[in-house]
């Protein structure tokens, strides 16, 4: 089985009901076989903040999102993920804006929705 067929077995799995934490694991036994993939470090961010075992702090969701555009600065699902962990779980609209418009430039459509959202904070919070 390739590395690729690998990270897309894991992302079925998740899908089909695997426990997020049990993914995690997974994932992290991955990354020390294929540490230059980016798409595996994404989904490891997504993974910690689905996690329920508190054993993982959000500061390495998003060390997992930032090594991911190390290795591939153009990685729009890691400027996604970026944006949406600025926004929803750290509330910084500001922060995660640039994530969002780089993401939706690198063919990431569903960040258009991100974007929105962010903008319509921002505006809210200029209109006060």
């Amino acid at each position: 089985m390739s590395d690729e067929d690998t990270v897309e077995k894991l992302r079925v799995d998740l899908r089909g009901g695997l426990a997020a934490d049990d993914a995690l694991r997974r994932a992290e036994l991955l990354l020390h076989d294929y540490p230059d993939r980016p798409e595996l470090w994404c989904l490891t961010g997504d993974l910690i903040q689905l996690s329920q075992s508190g054993e993982y702090d959000l500061q390495r969701a998003e060390q997992s999102y930032q090594r991911a555009l190390q290795i591939d600065p153009d990685c729009g699902e890691a400027h996604e993920g970026l944006g949406y962990l600025y926004d929803k779980v750290y509330d910084d609209p500001q922060k995660a804006r640039p994530y969002f418009e780089k993401a939706i430039s690198l063919g990431r459509q569903a960040s258009r929705e991100g974007l929105r959202d962010v903008l319509h904070q921002l505006r809210l919070k200029n209109e006060r």
